[in-house]
């Protein structure tokens, strides 16, 4: 059997060697710990410049609609111009030629 000077050194050689362990594990594991939360920040970085770009699509895509319908309104307004412009011309050649009759 073991003496107890020897049973009880070898006991707190293995306990040493514990805290040891228990230390190295201990900083592995705030280690760990910091690169997530940095890498937690960065997902949310991503995240949030995602929903912004989102927003600027949506932006985007309703500026294109305005344009649009703005280009088409103006297309319109020149035709009716042109048209009202015509008339005004026509108008006075035809009164003129109703009047000969």
């Amino acid at each position: 059997m073991c003496g107890v000077t020897l049973c009880s050194r070898s006991y707190s050689d293995l306990k040493a060697k514990a805290r040891r362990w228990d230390g190295k594990m201990l900083n592995q594991l705030k280690q760990k710990k910091e690169r997530l939360s940095d890498e937690l920040k960065e997902q949310m970085k991503k995240k949030r410049k995602e929903s912004e770009l989102n927003t600027l699509r949506s932006q985007i895509s309703g500026l294109e609609t305005r344009l649009k319908y703005s280009v088409i309104d103006r297309d319109n307004t020149v035709r009716v111009t042109s048209t009202v412009n015509s008339v005004k011309t026509f108008a006075p050649v035809y009164s003129t030629l109703v009047r000969r009759s």
